[in-house]
């Protein structure tokens, strides 16, 4: 069976310890679906802002690798950084793919910071893009991860035609 390539971006490094508890939770159950490839990104050691590897080698990593060969990114963009703003331009300037982002809604207080996090991410407006989504959700990943879910399998049926 063809498995749907993805990487999953997020700035780990700077949310709090529930947050990070429910990404890897997210993460493990995208990783569960048999027709999912899941990337994984460079994640610093428990308690560590930076990893211990070489710039270079996480370039390679969530660059080339993960966003590089990925059909499909999926941002969680709640924590703003520089590096996943670096991930999804790439992905939605260069490589064309389909680009998801989404944010917690508790974080984000109204619909007008949804575009001071794209602009602070360095990826301009999503509403000139094809190829990008953007949606907020609460606390609660359940809804999100349906949703979600269904946008892969429309791509996933695309994916299988090429």
């Amino acid at each position: 069976m063809k498995q749907l390539p993805i990487y999953f971006g997020c700035a780990l490094a700077y949310g709090p310890e529930d947050y990070k508890q429910r990404i890897a939770s997210f993460k493990k159950r995208l990783s569960e679906i048999p027709w999912i490839k899941l990337f994984e990104f460079c994640v610093p050691p428990a308690g560590q802002k930076q990893s211990n590897l070489s710039p270079g080698e996480i370039y390679k990593n969530d660059i080339l690798d993960g966003v590089g060969r990925s059909f499909v990114i999926l941002g969680d963009v709640t924590y703003p950084s520089f590096g996943l703003g670096l991930e999804i331009g790439v992905a939605m300037r260069e490589h064309k793919v389909r680009t998801m982002m989404f944010a917690q809604r508790l974080i984000i207080e109204n619909e007008n910071e949804i575009e001071n996090i794209i602009s602070k991410l360095g990826i301009g407006s999503i509403d000139y893009n094809p190829h990008a989504s953007f949606n907020l959700y609460d606390r609660n990943l359940d809804e999100l991860f349906e949703m979600i879910v269904s946008e892969l399998k429309i791509q996933y049926d695309k994916y299988q035609i090429n």
